[in-house]
């Protein structure tokens, strides 16, 4: 051992250093002729007779287990204390106290070869070094690559394990650091990595509807009385009392349009409408603006029943309104329930008689 103690010059075995520590202990164990012992090609000698060797053999036996004993200590020697925990009852048998370090450093693993592609792929090359050296560091790195694959590694793995990586690389950093502790805890199998990215795809969906949900409550919940219903805790488009009433009014919009197209070729269009509602609203925009904060409730019904006896009417549409000005009542419906409404205001009438409009009639208290 003394005669190649300055071979032994190299730093000793780490958690970080294996591929540079096993070329150089393999060097100084092939120059004093003990790799082919390490590396299992020389086997320990066999006598015929194992009770009764001959001197022959006995020599034979004697040398090979003292270059035994010599490489199992050059391995010991030449490992850090942290390392020595490899080498358990296996201490004596430099064979396995070879295997040993490999399979814990170079164990041909799904992480590994992820990472020994990563630092492939991402050498370049500094304004100070040689193109030589950075021929030198690529094949160093393809051959850590070469090293981590498994013994029966076929062309159709290699091209599933680079589809996977183009995956998660083509990820933000963010996300592609929280995948990869992910899927690399088993292996780079693409259909398990596929069903990783749709699984995660769900959980993103179902957390940014439940996220939607408590912003939309919180803000319900801080907002004032439903413009429709004037309860708290909701704002209109949640109001039930208003989605029933855009359902109603849809309902009736369709009934009605199938009796007028019954009718439409029973007699000839006239050029105008005869609702007084759509006379009113013609002629509110012709003789007033309309509230110009106001758009047209286009789902609300266009049909009014106006009632000349009436003390007060009601419509959803505030920009048939004119002198508009916000007023809040309470409004008792037939059927006991109770709404309230939004403002008050003043609605130009064209009555029509016998086909021809009249002139204009001004009504007061309706109600939005």
């Amino acid at each position: 051992m003394s005669n190649h103690s300055s071979s032994l010059s190299f730093p000793k075995l780490n958690a970080s250093n294996y591929k540079s520590w096993a070329g150089d202990m393999a060097a100084c164990l092939r120059s004093a002729g003990l790799w082919r012992l390490v590396s299992g090609a020389h086997l320990k000698p066999q006598a015929k007779d194992p009770k009764a060797l001959t001197e022959a053999e006995a020599t034979l036996l004697e040398k090979w287990e003292v270059e035994e004993a010599k490489a199992a200590g050059w391995l010991y020697l030449m490992v850090e204390a942290d390392q020595k925990v490899h080498f358990s009852n296996i201490d004596s048998n430099p064979v396995a106290m070879w295997a040993a370090l490999k399979g814990v450093h170079q164990r041909p693993h799904a992480a590994g070869r992820w990472n020994a592609w990563e630092a492939l792929l991402s050498i370049r090359k500094s304004d100070s070094e040689s193109l030589q050296a950075v021929i030198n560091r690529v094949e160093d790195a393809m051959q850590q690559c070469k090293n981590l694959r498994p013994d029966k590694y076929t062309l159709d793995e290699l091209d599933s394990e680079l589809t996977v990586m183009a995956m998660i690389l083509a990820l933000p950093r963010e996300d592609f650091a929280l995948l990869r502790t992910q899927l690399l805890n088993g292996d780079l199998k693409k259909a398990t990595v596929i069903q990783a990215f749709v699984t995660e795809d769900a959980q993103r969906r179902h957390d940014s509807t439940i996220a939607s949900q408590s912003a939309l409550a919180v803000a319900s919940s801080s907002s004032g009385p439903c413009d429709f219903c004037g309860a708290s805790g909701h704002s209109q488009p949640q109001c039930y009392s208003f989605q029933k009433a855009q359902k109603q009014a849809k309902e009736r919009r369709t009934t009605r349009g199938k009796g007028k197209a019954a009718t439409a070729q029973e007699k000839p269009a006239e050029p105008a409408q005869e609702s007084a509602a759509n006379a009113s609203a013609l002629s509110s925009h012709s003789l007033e603006p309309s509230s110009p904060s106001t758009p047209l409730q286009l789902d609300a019904d266009f049909t009014w029943n106006a009632d000349t006896g009436a003390t007060s009417h009601m419509t959803p549409h505030r920009h048939w309104l004119r002198n508009y000005k916000p007023l809040r009542l309470p409004v008792k419906l037939a059927d006991n329930k109770v709404v309230y409404s939004a403002g008050v205001g003043s609605v130009v009438f064209r009555p029509r008689v016998k086909g021809a409009f009249q002139s204009p009639v001004l009504s007061s208290s309706c109600t939005q």
